[in-house]
């Protein structure tokens, strides 16, 4: 399998309009050796997912329609596949996440159900 160049932080923050968050963004270290963009989204999504599990199943009392987060889905997966030359098994997977979003994105706040 080929690798495949992924997006720097730089190039992210040259399209980030807010300029907090940008701010925010050229603040952050970089990542760490071996990891990319991609996987760090990949792996910081898979963890706010199984974060919003643990926070909708152990809220006390229960959370009632409305309360409940509905903002990182879990990934949906392909099928496992081969690459014939190396032989590395991967899968396909999309992350998400579901806002409720002003027009002009000034304002947002997690989707509930």
């Amino acid at each position: 399998m080929a690798a495949v160049t992924d997006l720097t932080f730089a190039e992210i923050s040259a399209k980030i309009s807010d300029t907090a968050l940008k701010t925010w963004w050229d603040g952050l270290d970089p990542l760490p050796a071996g990891i990319e963009t991609a996987e760090m989204f990949a792996k910081l999504l898979q963890a706010s997912y199984t974060a919003q599990v643990a926070k909708n199943t152990s809220a006390t009392p229960a959370l009632v329609a409305g309360e409940a987060l509905n903002a990182y889905p879990a990934p949906t997966t392909g099928t496992v596949q081969t690459d014939a030359a190396s032989g590395l098994q991967f899968y396909n997977a999309s992350y998400g996440v579901n806002i409720v979003a002003a027009v002009d994105l000034n304002t947002t706040t997690p989707a509930r159900v």
